[in-house]
């Protein structure tokens, strides 16, 4: 029995081997990682079989696939399906199964999901021909190069797996241009993926991208920027270039082009138009005022020189009329648009620049405050044409100003009008011109646009009509002149104000009105004044106001971020729109003969307390005015724009100013010539002067109320002043209450050679708070 089931075993097993049994095992299938890329979002199939392979021979099919970490994989048609999120860069790895039918097996799939941009534009500031363009990334990394062609025109694809940040662009030129180094800051590689898919293109020119243009504008701005971070600013680069001043770019930018082309401004080997900054220890006007005083350009007086004035100039105008930086405007950037000019100084802006409203028909119109006075209501219609906005005035109002004949005035007319003119001047018939200036036609070409605030270039053609001014003479003589200009503007967002932010602080503000004061020689007898008014207002909680100059008071709400008050019988809207040094740039708003007036002022918070009982100030230190824009080293006055007053304890006091000896720069003051006096109540400085005597007198008032004080140490005043004559001769006029600022300096320090001259040349004279006796009472300072 035994030896029976052994046979049977054997013949049993042998018969299995024959038909593949356990001896005879089914291979695993052997598989292999896929590797693979996307490009843009777009969906890949992936044949991971392709490189999987069955010992036995048998067919293999993919049984399950793992969940990606970003987008969205699928099994179709025995291959794989993967679909990126449509800006997705990096490495996504999943995996899958296969099976021979008995066996499963799982390997991977990596994906790199890259993403690709392509950016067309020039390198200019002359075109850079055959230069080098080279995209870097947040880090410096180089991600792209490319050359250019002979016009300067550039293709530069940027393919990257992962988010590079915000992208440089850098052109460099070569031979006679290898001093020329420009630069770009584009924005964020994604930013310009959403650009770029949101317009279904895959080229990205300057029409979507201004910055694609790398010229010295974009490099002025860049430049400014890198000053702002070494300053410790925290913001980014588009928030920087909301705010920053469009013509201070202009004007570094004009600089960069004088270096790039001008022989007369060289630069040392090694030395190119960027590391003329990015080397430097200095700030940027320190480095460029190094460097002019080097070549001479540095008067004495720390003014720049008339050659570099002119050269500089030169480049600026060049910069502004160049077509190859204009950037093209459509009916869509326009119809419906209000352009809000402004122009933003140091310490305070221009009031009462243009508003364009544009709408959707073509046409619209121009308001503007002429002199700060006059209301300018000007129609006009408008198209696109060739990328550039073509305004037509058909009936503009025009501006009337007085003037004498001079040259510039002649220039305008034709030789024959300009013979006709002498003549009549010659024999006495006319003394003074009434010249009518109206707009007649405007274009306007886009230069550079930050978010809501651009900078265009115009070309304003003007017809001049010459009148007598006494109207003994009827003829009108007329002309035709075209004239170059440029200009900052807003369009867009506005600052959205809170009750907080009106509430925390007072204001002071520019409006209009009529300003009337006793006159004062004759009893019951007013002055009267119209325009601009500068005062200080005080919003309350509970929605009052009142003004400190004036003394008037009323209601006030914010509406949709906008303050609006009631003045007397008018409602003034101001809407901000932009931080400007430490002031806001608004819109105002209000009704005047029917008609909505519109136009640029600034709005500046009062902080700081001034103690007025320290504002004496023996000379060499004296108060000086900053009413205007310094253009000295760190914003402080040069020689010929120092005016300013010194209060001595003895109350009086003395005005100081250049003198007009040009050969021996030295100072005047005419502490003698006026005998001023001074005095202070209630934080209200009253400065009071006179010249002359017996039958003829002249008295000069001015008036501060003190504010406050800024960061910098400038005391914040709104200031008004009152000339008349004596009782015998009771003409009396006055200009009317307008902001100023004050800083305690010591003129020894900053102008050490004009003040040497002037302490030699006996210039001091009385300046010395000695007893002294003034002819006229302290109670006529009161206004």
């Amino acid at each position: 029995m035994m030896k029976k089931s052994l046979i049977a075993l054997v013949v049993s097993a042998t018969f299995l081997a024959a038909c593949g049994g356990s001896d005879d095992k089914n291979e695993l299938p052997v598989l292999s990682a896929d590797v693979a890329s996307t490009l843009n979002g777009e969906s890949i199939t992936i044949d991971v079989l392709a490189n999987d392979t069955d010992p036995d021979g048998d067919t293999l099919s993919i049984s399950a696939v793992g969940e990606p970490s970003s987008g969205e994989v699928s099994i179709v048609s025995n291959a794989l399906v993967y679909t990126p999120p449509l800006q997705a860069m990096g490495d996504v790895t999943f995996s899958y199964d296969v099976t021979d039918g008995e066996e499963t097996v799982s390997s991977t799939v990596t994906i790199t999901n890259e993403q690709q941009i392509t950016i067309a534009g020039i390198a200019t500031d002359a075109p850079l021909s055959n230069g080098t363009v080279t995209a870097t990334s947040s880090n410096g990394d180089v991600l792209a190069t490319v050359t250019t062609d002979a016009s300067g025109m550039y293709t530069l694809p940027i393919k990257v797996s992962a988010d590079p940040g915000n992208l440089v662009l850098s052109a460099v030129g070569v031979e006679e241009q290898s001093h020329v180094s420009l630069m770009s800051r584009v924005g964020a590689f994604s930013s310009l993926l959403s650009l770029a898919t949101e317009n279904q293109t895959s080229e990205i020119t300057d029409g979507l991208l201004p910055d694609s243009k790398i010229t010295h504008i974009s490099t002025a701005k860049a430049v400014l920027y890198n000053q702002y971070l070494a300053d410790g600013g925290v913001e980014s680069f588009n928030a920087f270039t909301t705010q920053v001043d469009f013509d201070e770019v202009i004007g570094l930018a004009s600089f960069i082009k004088l270096l790039a082309d001008n022989e007369d401004f060289p630069l040392d080997d090694g030395v190119n138009t960027l590391t003329f900054f990015t080397q430097s220890e200095d700030d940027v006007l320190g480095s460029i005022r190094e460097y002019l005083d080097s070549l001479g350009l540095i008067e004495e007086d720390g003014s720049f020189s008339e050659s570099y004035i002119e050269a500089v100039n030169t480049a600026r105008a060049e910069t502004l009329e160049d077509e190859t930086l204009k950037i093209s405007y459509t009916n869509a950037d326009v119809a419906g648009s209000e352009f809000v000019i402004y122009d933003g100084g140091n310490f305070q802006a221009v009031k009462g620049e243009k508003v364009l409203t544009f709408n959707s028909e073509g046409n619209g119109v121009l308001t503007s405050s002429d002199s700060y006075a006059n209301n300018i209501v000007d129609a006009f219609s408008w198209e696109i044409e060739n990328g550039k906005i073509k305004l037509t005035f058909p009936d503009a109002a025009g501006t009337v100003t007085y003037s004498f004949l001079t040259d510039e005035l002649l220039a305008h007319f034709d030789e024959d009008t300009q013979a006709e003119l002498l003549e009549l001047e010659s024999i006495g018939f006319i003394n003074q011109w009434q010249l009518t200036r109206r707009i007649v036609s405007s274009e306007i070409s886009l230069v550079s646009v930050n978010d809501s605030n651009a900078f265009a270039s115009e070309v304003n053609t003007y017809n001049l009509s010459l009148t007598d001014a006494s109207g003994g003479y009827t003829q009108t003589f007329d002309a035709s002149v075209t004239e170059p200009g440029e200009m900052s503007y807003h369009n867009g967002n506005y600052i959205q104000l809170t009750n907080e932010d009106v509430t925390n602080s007072p204001w002071v503000l520019n409006i209009q009105d009529v300003l009337t004061i006793d006159h004062p020689f004759e009893e019951s007898s007013t002055i009267t004044g119209h325009g601009m008014i500068a005062d200080s207002f005080t919003f309350n909680a509970n929605g009052t106001y009142e003004s400190l100059v004036t003394g008037e008071t009323g209601m006030w709400t914010v509406e949709e971020g906008a303050l609006q008050f009631q003045y007397g019988d008018t409602t003034f809207k101001l809407s901000p729109f932009k931080q400007h040094n430490d002031y806001l740039l608004a819109l105002l708003e209000f009704a005047d003969e029917g008609n909505t007036v519109k136009y640029s002022v600034d709005m500046h918070k009062v902080r700081g307390t001034v103690d007025t009982t320290q504002l004496v100030s023996e000379l060499p230190v004296a108060w000086l005015s900053y009413i205007f824009d310094h253009d000295g080293p760190n914003g402080l006055p040069l020689y010929n724009d120092v005016f300013g007053y010194y209060f001595l304890q003895n109350g009086t006091a003395g005005r100081i100013y250049p003198s007009s000896a040009e050969e021996e720069a030295s100072f005047t003051t005419d502490y003698d010539t006026y005998n001023w006096q001074w005095a202070v109540v209630d934080n209200v400085v009253s400065i009071e002067g006179q010249i002359g005597g017996g039958d003829w007198m002249l008295r000069r008032k001015r008036q501060w109320h003190v504010l406050g004080e800024t960061e910098d140490g400038r005391m914040m005043v709104i200031e008004n002043f009152i000339f008349y004559w004596d009782e015998q001769n009771p003409y009396a006029d006055f200009i009317l209450p307008r902001l100023n600022f004050y800083k305690k300096l010591d003129l020894e320090i900053l102008y050490p050679e004009q003040w040497a001259r002037f302490s030699a040349s006996g210039g001091m004279g009385n300046n010395e708070s000695t007893q002294v006796s003034i002819s006229y009472s302290s109670q006529s300072l009161v206004l």
